[in-house]
Order: structure tokens, then sequence, then C-alpha cells
């Protein structure tokens, strides 16, 4: 609450203040890149990968999805060759400089994610508990990491844009902003089946129209200039085996990560659907339809009609969705982290997306980098357990009576 100063002026309480919050947020973040080599901090993460995508593209002469194939989406990785061009190639700077720069755009893909939070926060529970739960995701580790390891930050504020513009009446702007978001990395297309759970079928139609009309925008001229290669690239997730999950385990794909096999496949179509790894021991058809039939029975349940609801159910399609994959990767925890927020603002949240991030960490880089891949027998199951918790919780929290303190009705 507003104090007054001995000149009777009113002051906001320290902690009140999201300027100075987001002044916090942003110096230390600033501070590590200043202090640390960043091709150093860029080691245990992807800025290396895509680093080299640009190399490839350099000695070649070959373009993303025209001379090679590429399994990110291309709102990303033309971007990520743009920067390499014009910091390597024409104005050849050092190799840390990508890194540097890469760093400082997700770093504003974060800044993006803390006002978002705040926002979602707010409308779901009011000022103070909205400042709380910013307050808590800028103090967390996990996704400072991520702005020098991965491009996640990018998609996590994608997809918490789509979210608050989903729960503030803005469909279309949401549409836009999940098409975006999916166009990096498909994870915010998971907002397409809330909206069709939460709001009117026109509303739910004329959204997944707006997201697919931008796919098909995005991909179409690709598939004209070089069909070979565009196809590959969109059947490039379908070549690849189990890692780092309980289908891993059960597959025997206990020395597999999510990487696509070595740099120079990609100049070769064939190569995006060659499987790595040994082949799975479930047939994936079986686990579709078991987790399908899960989510249908899910997504048919009664549920209140609030902004939680909403976002718990985000939470039951990133859950179903996790336990259904064939693959794991350590930077989509930050994606979850703000759901768990979101749903569960108490100290119970806090330290589950905590326990969270330091099981995925302990995982990666921790043991797995180290060759200690043993350690997947411990970590896979304890992650497995507690996204079952989660989906549980999750679950609960769209049928549980809200207090009044939560965000208008749909």
């Amino acid at each position: 609450m507003p104090s007054e100063t001995t000149s009777g002026e009113k002051q906001i309480p320290i902690f009140y203040d999201f300027r100075l919050l987001l002044f916090l947020f942003i110096g230390l973040r600033l501070v590590i890149l200043i202090a640390y080599d960043t091709g150093q901090l860029a080691y245990y993460g992807e800025l290396d990968i895509f680093y080299e995508y640009g190399e490839l593209t350099t000695i070649t002469g070959r373009l993303p999805y025209i001379g090679l194939w590429m399994e990110y989406p291309p709102l990303f990785i033309w971007p990520n060759l743009a920067i390499y061009t014009v910091l390597i190639t024409w104005l050849g700077l050092a190799e840390h400089s990508y890194y540097t720069v890469m760093a400082l755009i997700f770093l504003l893909a974060d800044i993006g994610s803390l006002v978002m939070i705040r926002k979602i926060g707010t409308k779901i529970y009011g000022p103070d508990q909205g400042m709380g739960l910013a307050w808590c995701y800028a103090l967390l580790g996990f996704p400072l990491v991520q702005m020098v390891w991965n491009y996640e930050p990018l998609v996590t504020f994608y997809m918490l844009l789509g979210l608050w513009l989903l729960i503030d009446h803005k469909e279309v702007g949401s549409a836009f902003a999940v098409a975006a978001g999916a166009l990096t990395k498909i994870f915010p297309g998971f907002l397409v089946p809330v909206v069709w759970r939460f709001k009117e079928w026109k509303s739910a139609l004329r959204y997944t129209a707006i997201i697919a009309g931008c796919g098909v925008l995005a991909y179409l001229p690709f598939l004209i200039i070089s069909p070979e290669f565009a196809v590959a690239s969109l059947r490039a997730l379908s070549g690849k085996s189990s890692w780092n999950t309980i289908w891993a385990l059960i597959d025997g794909n206990t020395s597999m990560t999510g990487n696509f096999g070595m740099l120079g496949d990609r100049l070769d179509p064939a190569q995006a659907t060659q499987i790595m790894g040994n082949p799975p021991v479930i047939p994936p058809w079986i686990a579709l339809l078991v987790f399908g039939a899960l989510y249908v029975f899910l997504f048919t349940r009664p549920m209140r009609k609030t902004d939680r609801s909403l976002v718990a159910f985000l939470g039951v399609t990133w859950c179903v969705f996790l336990l259904w994959s064939r693959g794991w990767s350590t930077p989509w925890t930050q994606m979850i982290i703000p759901l768990i927020l979101f749903v569960f603002p108490d100290r119970e949240g806090v330290l589950a997306a905590v326990l969270f991030s330091l099981i995925n960490l302990v995982e990666w880089p921790l043991l797995i980098s180290r060759g200690l891949w043993w350690g997947m027998y411990i970590t896979v199951p304890l992650r497995t357990l507690i996204v079952i918790g989660l989906l549980i919780a999750f679950y609960r929290q769209t049928r549980a009576v809200e207090p009044a303190v939560v965000g208008d009705e749909l």
C-alpha cells in the first residue's frame, strides 16, 4: 500500500514498483553478459548449433527450406540467418558477437514475458498478486540461463502474449500472436484447443483460420520454390526416435538427445526422416490413441468459464502432450513455469516450479553433458511423476470453485 513521505507525498513501497523490478531484471542479465564470455555461456544450449547453420549456408550457398532442410520453423531460422550474415559475413565480427546479439534479443523477449506475467496475474488475481508473480518469475534461475542457451524466451513470449490477448477478449490479436509463435516453435499452438473449449465456435473457427492462413502463407513460397526440401523440413520431426522420456527408456534409447544428426545431413532430403536410435517398442499409434482419448475425455468435462480455468486447461494440454511426446528437451521448462505460477500462485506453486527446473537441469546439462546417461533412469521417472501430478492439479483447477478474487467470467 502507498505510504507518505515526510513531505506528505505518496510513496509506492519498493516491492510494488514494477519499474524497479524491470531495472533489476534487466540489470542482472546485462551484468552476466558483460562479466562472462557469451560463447562459454552458450555452450550448453543450442546457440552454437544455430551459429553452425549460418556457417553451413555461407559455405554451401544453400538457403533454409530451399537448398537444405531445417527442423526449425521459418520465422526463427531465417532471422537467425540474417543476424549471422550481418554480423559474421558482412561486418566480419568474432563469433562471440553473434551469441551476444542473440542473448540481447532473447532478453528483450524475456522482458516481454515478465510484462505479460504481471498483466495476466493481475487480470486473474488482482494487482498485488500480479506483482508477486512477476517477482517470482524474475527471481527464478531457469529463465535467466535460457537467455544465453536457447530461443525458448521468444516462444514463451509469443505464448504469453497470445494468452494475455485471449483472456483480454482480443481473439484476433491473440491468433496472430499464436501464429507468430507457432512459426517460431509449434508450442504456442496449444492455445488453439483452449480456444475451442472456452470460446464460441464461431470465434474458435476464426481463430483457427487465422493461424492456419498464416502457416500457409509462411510455407507456401518454399513449397513452390523447393518442394523437396520444404516437405523434408516439415517431415523432419517424424524421423526422430525417442529421447529423454519414458518412451526412450522403454525403447532403449538411453544415450539420445534431441539433435538431428550431422550438420551435413541437411543437404540430403532423405536424411530428414532417417530414424536414429532404436525403433519404438510400443507402436506410436497406440500411444496417440490412448493419450488422444484421454485429452478428449478431459476436454469434454464440465469446466468453469474463468480466466484461471482457461490457463489451467492450457496446463492440462501441455501435460497430456508431454506424457504422449516421445521426446523431451530441457528448454521446454521455460514455457511451463509461468503456467504453474498462474494457476498455483502460492508457496507450493513456486516450489513446484523450482523443483521442476532443478530436475531438468540435473538431467541437462549436469549429467548428460558429462556422459552420465544412467541419470536418465532417475530424472526421467521423476519428471514424469511431476507432470502427472501437474496434470491432475491443473485439471482440478478447471473444475474448482474459484475465490472471488479471480478474473472476470469469459
